[in-house]
């Protein structure tokens, strides 16, 4: 090892050593953080094309080895042996593998797997070098970002640190932004068989600092948009809310809704196979020329519930994330994710019965908190979808959580303007309105006509290809609440709507079984897209 010179700014040069060796400087900077042993240290940047240049092509076979175990990263005691170099491996990789004994097992031949992209549309800078032992067992990986290791994953969870983790993230470095980055389907493949044991919380609390991370994407700046400076000199503001029930569908809001400056959605995947491991959030901004905060409510550690697992068979999820978004035309300059009250074991284990036969998730029910930055002032725009079913003390603290947020972290920094859509149910939006500040919901929701009472949003169906409508016992699973200023919500232009979407589907009388009309006439079905209806408020904002 030799100390480098590089202050002429074009190369360094080992001013210690007698050849006085030299290589570019972008060959050693930027330098990349890489695994040895249990550490992560900087490695120059092109660390082949070094030793290459340094030693020749033939570098592997210039090495010696003493007492110092190159592939586990060990000194031996009273060890003399010989290594063969060309199993030497550049960057070394880490990797543990236990004996009987528990001593490393010098016998076991490893190697590193070439560099590979798993996700080259979604993650282009993420690539992953996995280590396979001589059975073609993967005993570990490493995740990279641009070449810098973020994360360490282990096969069977047995590393036997840190509590038999599985995954290990590195601490973000001093100017790096955290990212939210998927998981390899072995990572999501070791959770589910659990061989180290590990309780749902403690799996949860693993992953939990990276599924708390969001994506904002600012894509569509307000001078290249018309539509929200038009609606407020209109001084209206049109919001739409949905449960869009995985979100491949996402297509037909704007059918329903063509207006909205911003909409809060649902249950909306990425990288699932159910929904063809599409970015369902991406595509529908992309489309909408809107920008966007992504949270992960869940890790799906399966296809999905009993009837998707079906349906996907022979597919694996490519990112397995299902979460809440904001939509916006206007810049999001800030987002978070708070977490609900947890139900760990519940949603980790598998289901046996119910809609969700067959599932398992990790992650939980949560809020996504996004400021929207409009030209007549911010706004709080929140995301939410919680438990249903839950204890309503668990409920009633879940909104007084919400409520802290908001007045200790928002509302302190002057952002008095809230709206908070999603698929809730009381005592959460009960709870918002007399707590914490929130306009009546009859102000802010569609009332039935001649009636006090909400329209119910759930569930929607289609029986028999008929006209969408609401389940025998409906309930309003879905809302929009507001508070501050800015919201005339008393004024006579701000209106809501419930919505059931559907898609029409045209049938032959050729076809098979196709239903006619009573005039023989060719018959249209309907397809209801989601169980939950679309909500709009289309509000005044004069002052």
């Amino acid at each position: 090892i030799f100390p480098v010179d590089c202050t002429n700014g074009a190369e360094c040069i080992e001013y210690n050593s007698e050849a006085k060796h030299s290589v570019p400087i972008e060959e050693i900077f930027p330098l990349k953080r890489r695994p040895l042993g249990r550490l992560s240290l900087p490695f120059p940047a092109k660390v082949r094309d070094i030793t290459g240049r340094r030693y020749g092509s033939n570098y592997k076979d210039k090495c010696v080895k003493g007492n110092y175990n190159h592939r586990t990263d060990i000194f031996r005691r009273n060890s003399g042996s010989k290594m063969n170099c060309s199993d030497l491996i550049l960057p070394v990789p880490f990797v543990y593998q236990y004996g009987q004994h528990h001593h490393y097992d010098m016998n076991q031949e490893v190697v590193v797997e070439s560099s590979t992209s798993p996700w080259p549309n979604d993650f282009s800078s993420l690539s992953v070098e996995h280590v396979i032992n001589e059975s073609g067992t993967r005993l570990s990986s490493v995740i990279f970002d641009d070449g810098n290791e973020i994360r360490r994953s282990y096969a069977d969870g047995l590393f036997g640190v840190d509590g038999n983790i599985i995954t290990y993230n590195l601490p973000t470095l001093i100017g790096d932004q955290p990212k939210l980055v998927p998981f390899l389907y072995e990572e999501r493949l070791a959770m589910i068989q659990n061989t180290a044991g590990r309780s749902a919380k403690e799996l949860n609390e693993e992953v939990l600092p990276i599924l708390n991370r969001v994506v904002i994407c600012n894509d569509y700046p307000p001078s290249n948009i018309s539509s929200p400076v038009l609606l407020l000199e209109q001084r209206r503001l049109g919001v739409g809310e949905w449960n869009a029930e995985r979100g491949l569908n996402w297509d037909i809001f704007p059918s329903f809704y063509p207006n909205a400056d911003i909409i809060i959605l649902n249950e909306m995947d990425w990288g699932m196979a159910r929904s063809g491991n599409k970015d369902t959030t991406k595509e529908m901004a992309s489309s909408l020329q809107m920008n966007y905060a992504y949270g992960v409510e869940f890790l799906e550690l399966t296809n999905g519930n009993a009837k998707e697992i079906n349906m996907t068979t022979g597919e694996q999820n490519l990112i397995g994330y299902h979460g809440n978004v904001v939509l916006s035309k206007w810049p999001i300059v800030k987002s978070e994710v708070v977490r609900l009250h947890p139900l760990y074991d519940l949603l980790y284990e598998e289901k046996v019965s119910g809609m969700a036969r067959g599932e398992r998730r990790l992650g939980g029910r949560m809020a996504l908190f996004a400021q929207v930055r409009t030209d007549k002032g911010d706004i709080l725009v929140i995301s939410i979808h919680a438990h249903s079913g839950s204890k309503s003390r668990l409920l009633k603290q879940d909104a007084r959580n919400i409520c802290n947020e908001i007045e200790n972290k928002w509302n302190a920094n002057n952002v008095t303007n809230v709206l908070l859509g999603g698929d809730i149910a009381n005592p959460i939006p009960e709870t918002l309105v007399s707590e914490c500040g929130f306009f009546d919901l009859k102000k802010t929701n569609s009332k039935k006509a001649g009636s006090n009472r909400l329209v119910p949003t759930w569930r929607v169906e289609c029986p028999n290809g008929g006209p969408p409508k609401v389940a025998r016992y409906p309930v309003r699973g879905d809302l929009i609440l507001a508070r501050g200023p800015m919201f005339n919500v008393n004024s006579n232009s701000t209106m809501t709507n419930t919505i059931y979407a559907y898609r029409k589907k045209q049938l032959q009388q050729t076809d098979a079984g196709a239903a006619v009309n009573k005039q023989g006439q060719d018959a249209e079905l309907y397809e209801c897209i989601s169980d939950h209806a679309i909500i709009t408020f289309d509000v005044d904002i004069s002052a």
